[in-house]
């Protein structure tokens, strides 16, 4: 008799347990977020074409806003000049409405004049199939 509620126990917790996960796949990303899935990115420094004046302490300050969700977001800094070299590269799951991203970068080690890149991908969707880019120049 003990045996048959034992086993009616495991199986409960077996059940039980298979419905946890299949809701916590059901409540994960959605694939079709894409069709009305608006982000906006907002650069608040530096601004497009800006001549950098303190190089030893470069702001690089963003805003990122989903109509629905924020799936990943690339932040890059590179030479427009020399594309491989690289000065920032951040990237990160957001899953949220907003994000918003702050760090001062060094570039005392380059020459006056030096154009970069800042580029930025907000992911709209799981896969990164279809994201808002926004590649913004600025020079020291």
């Amino acid at each position: 008799m003990f045996e048959k509620l034992y086993k009616h126990i495991i199986m409960l917790k077996f059940f039980s347990t298979g419905l946890f996960f299949m809701a916590f796949l059901v409540a994960g990303c959605d694939k079709n977020d894409v069709q009305t899935n608006n982000i906006v990115i907002n650069v608040m420094s530096p601004a497009k074409n800006e001549k950098i004046t303190n190089v030893s302490k470069t702001d690089i300050h963003l805003f990122v806003e989903a109509e629905e969700e924020i799936h990943k977001v690339e932040i890059k800094v590179s030479e427009v000049k020399n594309p491989e070299n690289v000065v920032l590269n951040f990237s990160t799951f957001v899953h949220r409405k907003t994000f918003e991203f702050q760090e001062f970068i060094d570039l005392s080690a380059f020459v006056q004049g030096t154009e970069f890149f800042l580029t930025v991908k907000a992911c709209k969707d799981h896969d990164c199939e279809s994201s808002e880019n926004l590649q913004l120049p600025f020079t020291l």
